[in-house]
């Protein structure tokens, strides 16, 4: 797997109800996907943004 590049940091209460803090990358891994592998791993709230690429790029 290659470096992601881009994205940040996100600290957060871990353990969780612990008091500390970690820091975290936002990211932690990225992978390319066809738009209907894309559909079954994506939020519903996400699937409008794949409607409107799959719109641009001139797909049914």
């Amino acid at each position: 797997m290659s470096e992601i590049r881009g994205g940040g940091l996100v600290t957060v209460e871990w353990p969780r109800g612990t008091g500390r803090s970690e820091t975290f990358p936002e990211v932690d891994r990225a992978a390319w996907f066809g738009l209907d592998a894309a559909r079954v791993k994506l939020l519903a709230g996400q699937l409008p943004f794949l409607d409107r690429l799959e719109a641009h790029l001139g797909g049914d």
